[in-house]
């Protein structure tokens, strides 16, 4: 223990974190290094959705995973509503491959499609949305931080999927869209 304070009456203290303790939750934690980009395409319109990132995830501890994803992006010539939505999907055999950008085992892209294969993958389970109605040629964002609710098996993989649709459809983003953080972390 390590004493907080100032003087020989100082009271508060708190626990080491031993490097061992440190080095587990590193591995579980699978963050992008840096910011990672996809060209500018037409999002598929809601209900529909694109696949713009995805995760193969193995829990470790717990089966209770957090999320989050923060995408910076320019709208075309026209207004539209975005939504980004995190989801996880299971099955059996799962693989990512695809995508234009890889970072941490995280796939990215638009143009070159992320696929996701296996046997017996289930619909995606949203844990988390998030909403920005851009005028034309606006700048926005999109951030998404949310946790499973109930448990996942441990040592099944599973999909981390972040996707991206448009309400009115048929209108292209303008340049480059950025995670400029793209995350997922099993907590304990």
């Amino acid at each position: 223990m390590f004493i907080i304070g100032r003087g020989r009456y100082a009271r508060e203290s708190y626990p080491e974190v031993g490097q061992g303790g440190a080095a587990v939750g590193a591995l579980r934690n699978r963050n992008v290094a840096n910011a990672l980009s996809f060209p500018a395409f037409t999002p598929a319109t809601s209900p529909s959705a694109s696949l713009v990132a995805a995760l193969l995830y193995t829990p470790k501890v717990s089966g209770v995973i957090e999320a989050t994803a923060l995408l910076g992006l320019t709208n075309g010539a026209s207004p539209e509503t975005y939504a980004m939505i995190v989801a996880i999907a299971t099955g059996t055999g799962l693989s990512v491959t695809g995508g234009s950008t890889a970072s941490n085992g995280w796939l990215v892209g638009s143009t070159v499609p992320i696929l996701i294969g296996g046997t017996g993958v289930a619909l995606a389970q949203v844990i988390g949305e998030s909403q920005v109605a851009l005028a034309a040629s606006g700048l926005g964002s999109l951030n998404v931080a949310a946790a499973i609710s109930q448990p996942l098996p441990v040592g099944v993989p599973v999909v981390i999927e972040v996707l991206l649709t448009e309400v009115g459809g048929g209108h292209a983003l303008s340049g480059s869209s950025v995670f400029s953080s793209l995350s997922a972390l099993e907590l304990p």
